[in-house]
């Protein structure tokens, strides 16, 4: 990858697919220059040649070789190498092409770039980082392989070796892609991937191998079969004959049956059998460890939540049938549902080790066609919004998007109207704290449709967000609109609705978001504070939530700093900072930073502006 300092191409030239030849002016805009290459000269083969060669540099006598007619009239060979360095460098600028009697060179990347130098390059880099991280360059580099056929029109000799090379960096790509894609539990993508691979290549058998690997490591063994016999018919057409490798790995289309046996507190007890993913071993492994310390024994979690929280690793040895009993998919309900609890009890680091074998499991359940498809699809759901609400608050946003739309398509698969719009509402808060409104307020209008078909919980919840983002738009009349729809729909008493098991939606939401942060925008101070208060003396049992304690604590420094008492909001923005670290809100703790900033341009030189100064460099700024 270019860094950032490093001067911008002012060519760009595509060799992967249709040949395409752009230049920079002056004002920055891209233009073609293919025709300033002219197509009667050698110009355009050289101009490849080079692009291709090692270091982009080439004798004069090979490219003589390799991309002029062979001419025994020496003249009319000097004339045509000078008529196409002549093009060329017209074409790209005459420093891009330098030569002597010996060689001739191009410049190099960062000055002319290449889709096929800029596809090798992110691969190198992708190799050294790990999974996660590597996956954005790979999904680059896939993008750029994708365009077609490296050096497309072109007849020289010297393309074949060229060929061969970049068909195998392709190769690389994509397998190193699935792989990424499956290490991240990304199945759908994963299969996409392997399958356009083996549709490239019907022909190569390590192809086959690895998709078949893959779906027989994913439990999709129909699939898996179809895939087989599909390429055994097509080598026959061709007159060839599968490996025996191949049909080995073919006959291995058998899985254990679910065992009844109960997973004991430590990896060593469990019973490895081979089909166990070594990922889920290796992220159970921690968990349940950790479950076994005498920290977590002297945590509240009662003996029915363990239970549900243990059976999750029973799902390792799960054959993945279509016809799975309903009964099994109502245990995954309740271990869900023991996730959400423990999320906003605080024991975030169990939960986001449990969420990716429930994600593995659903979605291969999701994607198969049965009686509980549907189910499926609606607990997917709720685990993708579960991965959304901890991203948003490690702004992770890039992950948070992508798992809110994974969750929405997954609720409009289950047909489910009320999990679509819970969704929503989480895109709108995504937005919201990156402070895109118009976004955020698009999010909520999606909803609209759907409104009169959900449950009074999440109708409540949707009016309370139309209000807090047409404050912040400052459309007043709009935003008082809505704050006297939310506190109409709102029920008194919402953990009897039933979408509270997978929102955790209380009252909070109408008092702090639909009004306190709407007047807040508003310019109302008092009347936000107010708000605030009667949340903190009323509405006791949502404040055991972690985060919930510090986003109120957080709108109450605004509101007393809004209001002008200085020392009120800097103590108050001291218990937001203290509360925000110990949740481990990456998002909270920059918010209350940001109020602080706020405080500190008001009132520099006051003295509890300064302790408060002093306190966050000797406390927070240190980690």
């Amino acid at each position: 990858m270019r860094d950032k300092d490093e001067p911008s191409p002012l060519v760009h030239v595509c060799l992967l697919g249709i040949f395409g030849l752009e230049k920079r002016d002056e004002q920055g805009a891209w233009t073609s220059a293919e025709q300033e290459m002219g197509n009667k000269t050698y110009a355009r083969p050289m101009f490849k040649r080079l692009l291709c060669a090692p270091g982009r540099c080439l004798p004069r006598e090979r490219l003589i070789r390799d991309v002029l007619p062979p001419e025994k009239d020496p003249h009319l060979t000097d004339r045509y190498l000078r008529d196409a360095v002549y093009k060329i460098r017209h074409a790209i600028g005459k420093e891009a092409l330098r030569g002597n009697a010996v060689s001739y060179y191009l410049a190099d990347q960062t000055t002319l770039w290449s889709d096929l130098e800029a596809a090798e390059n992110l691969l190198h880099e992708a190799e050294r980082l790990p999974g996660a991280r590597a996956l954005a360059l790979l999904e680059q580099a896939h993008a750029l392989y994708g365009r077609g056929e490296p050096l497309e029109g072109e007849t020289g000799q010297w393309r074949y070796a060229i060929l061969a090379r970049v068909e195998q960096e392709k190769k690389s790509c994509y397998l190193a892609l699935g792989h990424a894609y499956e290490q991240l539990h990304m199945l759908w993508h994963a299969e996409k991937t392997y399958r356009e691979l083996a549709e490239l290549y019907p022909l190569d058998e390590a192809v086959l191998g690895s998709l078949l690997t893959f779906l027989q490591r994913a439990g999709m063994l129909s699939e898996a079969k179809m895939y087989y016999e599909q390429a055994r018919h097509f080598f026959d057409e061709e007159g060839l004959e599968l490996s025996e490798e191949i049909h080995a790995l073919a006959r291995k289309q058998t899985r254990p049956e679910l065992t009844s046996v109960i997973v004991l507190p430590h990896i060593a007890h469990v019973h490895k059998n081979a089909d166990v993913l070594p990922w889920m071993l290796a992220e159970t492994q921690g968990i349940l460890e950790e479950k076994t310390s005498n920290e977590l024994k002297g945590q509240d979690m009662d003996e029915q939540r363990r239970h549900l929280l243990q059976q999750l690793f029973v799902m390792s040895t799960a054959s993945f049938s279509p016809f799975l009993s309903t009964g099994m998919l109502s245990e995954y309900a309740k271990g869900i549902s023991a996730c959400w609890d423990l999320y906003f009890e605080g024991k975030t680091q169990y939960v986001m080790s449990l969420l990716p074998v429930y994600r593995f499991h659903l979605a291969l359940l999701a994607q198969l066609s049965s009686p509980i498809q549907k189910q499926a699809c609606a607990l997917a759901s709720q685990v993708y919004q579960l991965l959304c609400e901890h991203a948003i608050d490690q702004e992770n946003f890039d992950f948070a998007q992508e798992t809110n739309q994974l969750a929405l398509l997954y609720a409009q698969y289950a047909e489910n109207t009320n999990l679509q719009v819970a969704t929503l509402i989480r895109r709108a808060n995504l937005f919201f704290h990156t402070l895109q409104l118009e976004k955020a307020l698009q999010a909520y209008q999606q909803t609209l449709p759907l409104v009169d078909g959900i449950t009074p919980l999440l109708r409540g919840r949707v009016y309370a967000g139309f209000a807090e983002v047409c404050a912040m738009l400052q459309q007043r009349q709009e935003a008082f609109t809505y704050i006297g729809l939310a506190h109409e729909h709102y029920p008194l008493q919402p953990e009897l609705d039933t979408a509270f098991n997978y929102t955790r939606i209380t009252r909070y939401s109408l008092y702090v978001f639909g009004e306190g942060q709407a007047r807040l925008s508003l310019n109302q101070p008092e009347e936000a504070y107010k708000n605030f208060s009667y949340v903190e003396k009323n509405l006791p049992d949502p404040l055991a939530d972690p985060i919930t304690r510090v986003d109120l604590a957080y709108y109450q420094a605004r509101a007393l700093a809004l209001g002008g008492d200085l020392e009120a909001s800097c103590a108050q923005v001291l218990i937001a900072a203290t509360l925000a670290k110990k949740a481990g809100s990456k998002l909270y703790y920059n918010k209350i930073i940001n109020t602080y900033q706020g405080i500190k341009a008001k009132w520099k030189h006051e003295r509890p502006v300064i302790e408060l100064e002093g306190y966050f460099h000797s406390h927070f700024c240190a980690d």
